[in-house]
């Protein structure tokens, strides 16, 4: 879709002003970037600094720009000093706004699209009572175990409001998401099995098979079909409150997390976690032997040694601090759990390692 924007040269500014002290630039940033087709903001951001998620706080917008975050490949953007504050411009450096016209799906995105899209549509977590009481497929046309693209098939358990939709997709019970401490569920994936469409209001209603993703079978629940935005422009900022949660797991059964992973977090809607809100990754610190206490253990009394060799306790150890290992974007809340972009892996990030609102 074709707009016409007011784009000044001042549309993106990573400034080092009174009310933004703590943003610093890399040391090795270049004067002069050229947006390439595949950048996102984010890689922009990171490349002039130091903390790329804070760019939205240092940005100076003219006030007639609709969309700050419409930029594209070919812009230049330019590094130069205004009043003794660095500043990032558009083109030749000059403020006065100018006039272009843009094509917004062209426009580079926050975040890679292509690692959140699938997430963005078909994810859902839902309660067991939920998964319980959803819509449910009977059986096919022809009668099969397993569903194919284009089979009839027949669902059951509709309130006449759901039959007013058009699409619906299927979907398993997968996981339960636990939280690693206090033992509460949070929900159940439900896995997203394909998609379809209903095609006629019959009794039972009569749906076509439009995608299979994995096998679907008799039984398998029928939830509404997301239509979320799949090109989100939302700021990365960081939580108002101080959170601290859990990485609960990654979809596929990876062990080993990296960068542009999806994972599910142990903060929701009931956190206040939105979509653009960025936090820290940090690896709980281990447990090692401290051998100068446990040398010293060893000369205490008869009576001391005896019981902790009987209890186990004959190495005395002592915990190490908590390791930062990367950052997250949450792109997509439910009630009590949120998924979450992987943009940084500074180490191997696992299941149970920490989050937490940046410092």
């Amino acid at each position: 879709m074709k707009i016409k924007t007011l784009v000044a040269a001042s549309l993106l500014v990573f400034g080092l002003t009174n009310a933004a002290n703590a943003v610093e630039l890399q040391d090795n940033h270049p004067d002069v970037y050229v947006v390439k087709s595949g950048d996102t903001l984010w890689d922009i951001s990171e490349t002039f600094l130091k903390s790329p998620w804070k760019w939205p706080e240092i940005w100076h917008v003219n006030q007639q720009i609709n969309n700050p975050h419409l930029i594209f490949p070919g812009d230049v953007l330019k590094l130069v000093y205004l009043d003794g504050r660095p500043v990032l411009m558009l083109g030749d450096g000059k403020l006065s706004p100018r006039i272009r016209e843009m094509d917004a799906d062209e426009a580079i995105a926050t975040i890679p699209l292509t690692a959140i899209q699938p997430f963005m549509t078909g994810a859902q977590v839902v309660t067991e009572e939920e998964y319980d009481e959803a819509p449910y497929l009977v059986g096919s046309r022809e009668d099969r175990v397993i569903f194919a693209t284009n089979d009839t098939v027949y669902g059951t358990g509709f309130s006449e409001e759901q039959l007013l939709l058009k699409s619906f997709s299927v979907f398993d019970k997968g996981e339960a998401y636990i939280h690693p401490e206090t033992g509460e569920n949070l929900g159940f994936e439900a896995k997203h099995m394909g998609t379809v469409k209903l095609e006629r209001k019959t009794t039972p209603p009569t749906f076509r098979i439009s995608e299979v993703k994995y096998e679907i079978r008799p039984g398998h629940r029928l939830l509404p079909a997301h239509d979320e935005h799949t090109r989100p422009f939302f700021q990365p900022h960081a939580p108002a409150d101080q959170l601290e949660g859990y990485i609960l797991s990654v979809p596929d059964g990876v062990t080993q997390i990296g960068q542009y992973m999806v994972v599910v977090v142990s903060l929701g809607k009931r956190d206040n976690l939105e979509p653009g809100h960025v936090l820290e990754i940090w690896q709980a610190g281990k447990r090692v032997v401290d051998p100068v206490a446990t040398e010293k253990s060893g000369k205490g009394n008869v009576f001391t040694r005896i019981g902790e060799a009987f209890t186990g306790k004959t190495k005395k150890s002592i915990l190490l601090p908590d390791e930062k290992a990367g950052q997250l974007i949450v792109f997509r809340t439910f009630e009590k759990v949120s998924l979450g972009l992987i943009l940084k892996a500074t180490a191997v990030i696992h299941e149970n390692d920490k989050v937490r609102t940046p410092e």
